[in-house]
Formats: structure tokens, C-alpha cells, sequence
């Protein structure tokens, strides 16, 4: 997702997920937060305006490649617990077929009010070993 309208202070770090080539500056639209390591972390995407996390209720191995990949790495690891986060679960019963290359290419739909609680996000381990594949920046 890119935006040719930011201000320049959008020029902080990669962490932040937020990249800027020139006077073009592109948001990242998923991110791994509160792990060790770039390469795990509790799962956040970014969609109309705001971060939120996804629900874990039948996310599965297919759905964790899809996210390893629209990360930019080759394999996903396992899954994992990184604690209650911060932003609002919006996301929930993720189901990708394991090929698609963007998460938002899977069918995804908002939790119900009982669907998910706090600590039940997502969390996963990417192998940041093997071929790094190459997403581009527009």
C-alpha cells in the first residue's frame, strides 16, 4: 500500500514498517511486533487507516507461508504466543490455500463479538534461513 502524499518525517526505520525512496513513501501493510527478532512476531495487517491483529481460531500452516511470504521470506516456522497486543483484533478465520502471495488474497472476515479474546493473535516464526524472496517496493 503507497502513499506519494506523506510528509518527509515519514522517514524513520524499518521497524516502523515505513520506507521511503526518494519523495515516494510506501506503508508496509503487515508486520511482525514484540518478538526477538525481525523474523517472529505477533502478526498485524494494515487496512482502512488502522493496524490490527488476527485471530487465531484456525490458523494453520498454509496461512503462516502465505504470511512468511507476503513478509518477504521463504518458509513458515511454526506458530507462536507473543502476548496480548496492543492493537484491536479485526481480522479473523483466515484461510489461504498456501500459493497466494499477499495475505489480503486470502479469504479473511472481522471476528464476532465471542469469536476471539485478548492473547488469542496471531503469532508466528518465519524461517529467515533459504532464498530471501524479493517484494517490491512501488
Amino acid at each position: 500500500m503507497c502513499y506519494d502524499s506523506l510528509p518527509n518525517t515519514t522517514y524513520m526505520n524499518t521497524l516502523c514498517n515505513i520506507f521511503c525512496i526518494m519523495t515516494f513513501c510506501c506503508i508496509a501493510d503487515i508486520r511482525l511486533v514484540d518478538g526477538l527478532n525481525q523474523y517472529e512476531g505477533r502478526v498485524e495487517l494494515y487496512r482502512n487507516g488502522q493496524w490490527g491483529s488476527i485471530c487465531n481460531y484456525e490458523f494453520d500452516r498454509r496461512d503462516g507461508n502465505v504470511v512468511c511470504n507476503h513478509l518477504g521470506y521463504a518458509t513458515f516456522s511454526s506458530m507462536a504466543n507473543f502476548g496480548e497486543g496492543t492493537q484491536p483484533i479485526v481480522f479473523s478465520d483466515v484461510h489461504c490455500s498456501g500459493i497466494e502471495e499477499n495475505i489480503f488474497d486470502c479469504s479473511i472476515s472481522e471476528p464476532s463479538d465471542s469469536d476471539c479474546q485478548p492473547g488469542e493473535e496471531v503469532g508466528v516464526i518465519c524461517n529467515p534461513l533459504g532464498e530471501f524472496k524479493n517484494t517490491t517496493v512501488v
